[in-house]
């Protein structure tokens, strides 16, 4: 991917700060639609000002406390510019939205990461009950299972990811130590 120039993102950043004041946008906030305050987060993460775009999306949450779509990308932002406030956030919102499959994955990651591995595995299955085709959830469910050593259901699941079009090296080499692990590397 090409990485946007810095002059044409400043410029895009000053408008959407000056054009969003007060209000919100005009089109619909469902799922896979972004507002202004979430693309004016990206426009700061892609500069790396990660720490603004929290400041915005944490705005943008005490305005609109019931979007669950900026929640999880709230939680996704934090968890890239201040992990440490990360799995205190996470919970919080996890209480408020226990339904969102993205706060639910991104719970199971934070859980996994401290090593509560029970926990990320129901974390990720629920996630994967509310939206059974999301490859990261599958890819993360099958590292969760790897690390408990049920290496039938990490196959499984790692193998779902890659169906599902997460083809990156990373999951490809998990379920190349699974397979070794089952005894039926190829």
């Amino acid at each position: 991917m090409r990485k946007p120039r810095r002059g044409r993102l400043d410029s895009r950043i000053h408008f959407l700060k000056t054009s969003s004041r007060g209000c919100r946008p005009r089109f619909p906030t469902s799922a896979g639609a972004y507002n202004r305050e979430q693309t004016l987060a990206d426009l700061l993460v892609q500069l790396s000002r990660r720490d603004e775009a929290v400041t915005v999306l944490d705005l943008a949450l005490a305005q609109h406390p019931d979007d669950s779509d900026t929640a999880g990308h709230y939680l996704e932002t934090l968890m890239a510019a201040r992990p440490e406030k990360a799995p205190e956030a996470a919970h919080r919102l996890l209480l408020v939205f226990p339904q969102n499959s993205k706060l639910l994955y991104l719970n199971g990651i934070l859980d996994m990461k401290a090593g509560n591995l029970e926990q990320a595995r129901a974390r990720l299955e629920q996630s994967l009950a509310l939206q059974p085709d999301d490859a990261l959830s599958h890819e993360a469910l099958g590292l969760v299972l790897a690390q408990l050593n049920q290496m039938t259901g990490a196959k499984e699941h790692l193998q779902r990811a890659i169906a599902l079009g997460d083809n990156g090296p990373e999951v490809k080499e998990s379920l190349k130590r699974v397979l070794q692990a089952l005894g039926t590397a190829k």
